[in-house]
């Protein structure tokens, strides 16, 4: 297990610009050098899903000398004509050390259903929709070695790796037209503290593609990722 995790997310206009540098290791390269000062060629990451292989910063590259992995994780799922929002979201950690062996992903179980929790101080006053439930991680779903999420989610539910959460989207404009991009906020439950929440009020963005055009209180297909990966820094190893 590995322990005391500080991150920083990568801006996303630098995430475009290691896309378009000719000066840095492409995709499929490692960051590091050999002895003689030439990139090592790996291949594509095999973990990549395909619509990402070439934007997301797969060697950590862009993040501080002393960071250890970045790491990305994306939502697929659909909301039923119940009105629950399931599928799966999957955390991809891309480490520094040469090659795609380190590389894994933790697939999270998503679980939530409709509802209004009529917020005193409403995180996200423009948010049309709004889910309750659980982000839980089975042991056959683990393929990352012990890693926890507790510094991500503000939540010491380290061992179950069970949490928690409310997510609240915003597909549509105030004026009711369909967003370009849907925002994603998600809100974990402090174990400590019940009824107590961690806001990321811009978890991700994504796309709310109703079954039926037009037709946002049916069923859709959602997808959300991140704007941009979250550099990770090891304090310690055990």
């Amino acid at each position: 297990m590995r322990s005391s995790i500080s991150f920083a997310a990568l801006p996303v206009a630098l995430v475009s610009l290691l896309v378009a540098c000719s000066d840095k290791p492409a995709n499929g390269e490692d960051s590091l050098l050999n002895a003689d000062d030439t990139a090592v060629d790996y291949g594509d990451n095999p973990i990549v899903p395909e619509e990402f292989q070439y934007l997301w910063d797969v060697d950590a590259s862009g993040c501080a000398d002393d960071t250890d992995a970045i790491v990305y994780h994306m939502f697929t799922g659909a909301v039923n004509n119940a009105g629950k929002l399931r599928g799966e979201e999957a955390w991809y950690w891309f480490f520094k050390t040469p090659g795609w062996d380190d590389d894994c992903v933790d697939t999270f179980d998503v679980d939530t259903e409709a509802t209004d929790t009529n917020w005193a101080d409403d995180p996200c006053s423009g948010c049309d929709l709004e889910f309750s439930g659980t982000w839980d991680l089975a042991d056959e779903k683990r393929t990352c070695p012990g890693y926890d999420y507790e510094d991500f989610f503000a939540n010491d539910k380290v061992s179950a790796d069970h949490y928690n959460v409310i997510v609240m989207l915003d597909p549509l404009s105030p004026g009711g037209n369909p967003n370009q991009t849907t925002l994603v906020m998600a809100a974990f439950e402090d174990d400590d503290n019940p009824n107590s929440y961690s806001f990321n009020a811009d978890f991700a963005r994504g796309d709310y593609v109703p079954d039926v055009e037009g037709d946002y209180e049916g069923s859709a297909a959602v997808t959300w990722v991140p704007t941009a990966g979250t550099c990770v820094t090891f304090s310690s190893s055990g």
